[in-house]
């Protein structure tokens, strides 16, 4: 490793912040019709806690910030439908298992505490 350049196979803060998410939220259902679907739930949930975590307390606000945020997020997922807006927002954070969403945050929360990551590690969002 050359001093100062992180290792070509070392993933970067994001990935490994996304893969974390991805992974702890893995178990929530998707109630809505497979057929139906253009947004992935796993990419959903990722850009709603990227939300929260930034100050966003409303479905305005996180609609808001994904659109703010959609060439980082374009970079990071597959979102072949761009960013979803405030009403796809709304239907499928309606939909969804409350207590399986809160399980999985606790679970992801956990995962976090264990690996005693630094704040700093967030300032990416």
């Amino acid at each position: 490793m050359t001093k100062g350049k992180p290792e070509e196979n070392t993933p970067s803060k994001e990935k490994v912040f996304k893969d974390s998410i991805f992974r702890e939220f893995s178990t929530v259902e998707d109630p809505r019709n497979p057929s139906k679907i253009t947004h992935q739930l796993s990419n959903v949930l990722f850009m709603t806690i990227c939300a929260i975590l930034c100050g966003a307390n409303n479905l305005k606000e996180i609609a808001a910030y994904a659109k703010r945020r959609e060439p980082w997020f374009t970079s990071l997922l597959s979102l072949s439908n761009g960013v979803p807006s405030y009403v796809t927002f709304w239907w499928i954070l309606a939909l969804l298992d409350s207590e399986q969403v809160q399980q999985s945050f606790v679970k992801w929360v956990q995962s976090i505490c264990k690996r005693q990551i630094n704040p700093s590690f967030f300032f990416f969002l």
